[in-house]
């Protein structure tokens, strides 16, 4: 290959990254724009789920929060979902989320989960690989919502396939 071929295919790779890039910057400002005074906040966040599904490739997207009057349970508030995944929200109410979980831990230190394999997940996370075994989900990334330096949630985005990985615009 000559060396202008070689430029112009790393030019071509520029463009496609500054297309994603301007692609996501779009969607982050219609989603900030649903947040600002929104009519109705439910559709906000829908919205906000449909974009994150549409950027990430992810087969569900969920917000999970622990509840207000009983912080040991979570349940899902929003859920939206690819064609052809079952919706899971009206079941996912409820659960009880211990002090001790791994989930919990790891929210608290880091903010952020990314699994690309959850078969493979630490045996300390026993639990919470047997639930995404039971919902056919194979990689997911989390990212916690915090106030007062408490942990009140998550976006939870989960994919039916093991992942290499993300690139680094998702995460």
């Amino acid at each position: 290959m000559s060396e202008i071929d070689l430029l112009r295919n790393e030019i071509e790779t520029l463009k496609q990254a500054f297309t994603r890039k301007e692609e996501i910057d779009r969607v982050m400002q219609e989603i900030a724009i649903q947040f600002i005074m929104p009519a109705n906040q439910d559709h906000a966040i829908n919205f906000a789920l449909e974009k994150a599904l549409e950027l990430s490739g992810a087969d569900r997207a969920v917000v999970m929060q622990v509840h207000s009057d009983n912080p040991s349970l979570i349940s899902f508030t929003h859920e939206k979902c690819r064609k052809g995944v079952r919706a899971v929200l009206r079941y996912a109410q409820n659960i009880p989320f211990y002090g001790n979980s791994w989930f919990k831990k790891i929210h608290i230190e880091q903010g952020f989960i990314a699994i690309t394999d959850t078969s493979r997940m630490p045996a300390e996370a026993s639990n919470e690989m047997k639930i995404f075994k039971r919902g056919g989900i194979h990689a997911v990334l989390m990212a916690s919502f915090a106030s007062n330096n408490e942990f009140r949630g998550n976006l939870h985005l989960d994919f039916h396939t093991t992942r290499e990985g993300w690139p680094p615009d998702i995460i």
